[in-house]
């Protein structure tokens, strides 16, 4: 019986053999005796050695328990915690041997020794409670944050919060909250009403808006947030209808709140402008446009209140988050600077040909750049951002140095400076050649040009060739 033991080892990798085993009915049997025998201390110590050296199991309960237990170790290395989720598509027997666990732990059947081990594993016996814990926690993070508990429902931040935040108002509602736990939402201030959590959430919106711009006059279409000037209009009709309490009332009143408005004449003329932007793309209003001839004045009007420093903050920041150009010189100077950008990314340098077909502005620009530039007219900030593209203010200056190098390279290669005026590998070098001749007899080449042309050699007199 033990050779069939082993064979039952090598075919299916233990000791563990069925009662009632069809493939050797009597073996089952066997292996239970064996484990009487040694219980009840009559097996010999040669029998037991020769069992325990093929891996054979006394206790098979004890072996299962302690290999389910590896599987949990393994488990909370890779994931962080113990809960093994019910359709877990792992190791399809440790869910149920969790639960197993807890069931035992329940009726009191779990040692000692085996709560110690999983509670050192960081073992949860109430998976619920722990996760409510959880969610309590993120919920005190988002108070901290946020200055309430009106979690959206579709919080991309924490998508469960939001889910939670909903439950445990459906769960309040049916009563089946228990009082404990409504205690300690309440202690953060939970809103319980899902419609008492939107206005309250809307109301703290309109809070942080006056902190910030000084009143609660919202506009529309607010970058920001686009529903809160839609939520200030419907309080002003709920308290015109007689459906606003007294509370909210008293709240929106703290803030300052303006019950009767109209529209201002700034306020009119700015809707006209963002009706503008959203047709034409900017805020370029023409002085003769046809559809409201008093924009364009009105336009004027902030750029000259804006230079005197009499715009106000609030003013001056809704008009910039429209894209309001203050400086239409300016405004021009970027985008011809915006021109050249595009042509160096084309062409992989700045020098834009004179008769530009595509953009016969731009060389025009250019020119001005560098005269600017030579008169110190041209601001540092404007130098810079045309540095960084790779501009040449001295053009003349930098195709002078291009030719100097190439007449290095040739003295390099034949030994002297006297390239040939017609010099059929490079034209454009023997004509250079020849006007610094001319240009040292005119006196009109620098002391600092002269001496470099001397250092390399250079011959003043043209040399003959035959």
């Amino acid at each position: 019986m033990f050779a069939e033991l082993k064979k039952y080892k090598a075919k299916h990798g233990d000791c563990y053999v069925p009662h009632n085993w069809s493939g050797n009915p009597k073996l089952g049997p066997w292996v239970s005796q064996q484990r009487h025998t040694h219980k009840t201390e009559k097996l010999s110590k040669e029998r037991t050695a020769r069992l325990e050296k093929i891996g054979f199991v006394w206790n098979p309960l004890a072996a299962k328990w302690e290999s389910m237990f590896v599987e949990l170790q393994k488990y909370k290395a890779k994931h962080g915690h113990c809960n093994v989720p019910s359709q877990w598509a792992g190791r399809s027997k440790l869910r149920p041997w969790v639960s197993q666990q807890r069931h035992a732990y329940k009726k009191g059947l779990l040692s000692k020794e085996r709560i110690s081990r999983l509670e050192k594993l960081g073992f949860v016996w109430k998976p619920l409670a722990a996760r409510w814990e959880e969610m309590f926690v993120e919920l005190k993070k988002y108070k901290l944050k946020h200055g309430d508990c009106n979690v959206p429902n579709k919080f991309e931040v924490n998508p469960r919060l939001g889910e939670w935040v909903s439950t445990q108002r459906a769960e309040y509602q049916k009563d089946n909250l228990s009082i404990v736990r409504i205690s300690r939402l309440k202690s953060l201030g939970f809103a319980w009403d899902s419609h008492e959590a939107a206005w309250e959430e809307m109301f703290q919106a309109l809070k942080r808006y006056k902190a910030k711009h000084g009143d609660c006059l919202v506009p529309w279409r607010w970058s920001d947030n686009e529903k809160l000037a839609a939520w200030v209009a419907s309080q002003r009709r709920a308290l015109k209808q007689g459906r606003l309490s007294k509370d909210r009332i008293a709240k929106l009143d703290s803030l300052g709140f303006v019950w009767e408005i109209k529209p201002t004449p700034w306020e009119e003329m700015f809707q006209a402008l963002c009706d503008y932007k959203a047709k034409h793309g900017d805020t370029l209003v023409p002085l003769e446009w046809k559809d409201n001839p008093q924009l364009a004045l009105w336009i004027r009007t902030q750029r000259k209140s804006y230079n005197k420093g009499q715009l106000s903050k609030s003013r001056l920041q809704r008009l910039e988050k429209i894209g309001f150009v203050w400086s239409l010189i300016s405004n021009a100077w970027d985008e011809m600077f915006a021109s050249l950008e595009d042509f160096k990314a084309k062409h992989g340098d700045c020098r834009v040909p004179i008769n530009w077909n595509e953009n016969p502005r731009l060389a025009l620009w250019i020119r001005t750049q560098r005269y600017n530039y030579s008169q110190g007219l041209l601001s540092n900030r404007r130098i810079k951002r045309l540095e960084k593209l790779g501009f040449e203010f001295a053009v003349w200056e930098a195709s002078w140095e291009k030719m100097f190098n190439q007449l290095k390279a040739y003295k390099k290669k034949h030994g002297d400076c006297d390239v040939p005026q017609r010099w059929a590998k490079n034209p454009e070098l023997g004509v250079w050649v020849s006007n610094q001749r001319t240009r040292k007899r005119q006196r009109l080449l620098s002391k600092e040009r002269i001496a470099r042309l001397n250092k390399i050699g250079f011959c003043w007199k043209a040399v003959r060739r035959n």
